[in-house]
């Protein structure tokens, strides 16, 4: 897909299917644990991330949705956030539907399909690669004169 490896927080209260995704995933993505929602305190962890991978399945936050769609909020209200996925239960489609109202770029359902969440988590990458190079150009271009009115 990419020669650059991509960095994913998976951020999740169950360790063990941190572990289990990070092995699944394999080469090109380098997977962090991010335990206890704790990832909005963690500047460290933010800027080293490509994309978020949030846990919102019932099993991996005991049933309390409220934290991680919090978590969706706070990562949301920062300027160029990493983009952010949930892994959601399958049958729950009131959560599934919420994470995208509370800023998901996507929803991968639980278990994952190993071959689909790579594609995902490798397009909510690029997307946000591009957001980021757009910025520079813009912010460049404001900067070089007239190049400004053409974008």
């Amino acid at each position: 897909m990419t020669d650059q490896t991509i960095h994913i927080c998976f951020v999740t209260e169950d360790t063990g299917i941190g572990e289990i995704i990070a092995r699944a995933l394999g080469t090109g993505f380098e997977t962090r644990t991010c335990p206890d929602y704790a990832f909005e305190k963690s500047t460290e962890m933010r800027e080293w991330c490509d994309v978020i991978l949030i846990d919102m399945r019932s099993t991996g936050t005991h049933g309390d949705h409220s934290k991680g769609l919090k978590l969706m909020d706070e990562v949301s209200k920062l300027p160029s956030h990493p983009p952010m996925v949930a892994l959601c239960d399958d049958d729950n489609r009131d959560i599934l539907i919420g994470v995208v109202q509370h800023g998901a770029y996507d929803s991968a359902v639980n278990p994952p399909n190993i071959i689909e969440l790579r594609l995902i988590l490798y397009r909510a990458y690029k997307f946000h690669s591009a957001e980021l190079e757009l910025q520079r150009l813009r912010s460049s271009s404001v900067n070089s004169g007239r190049l400004h009115q053409l974008l």
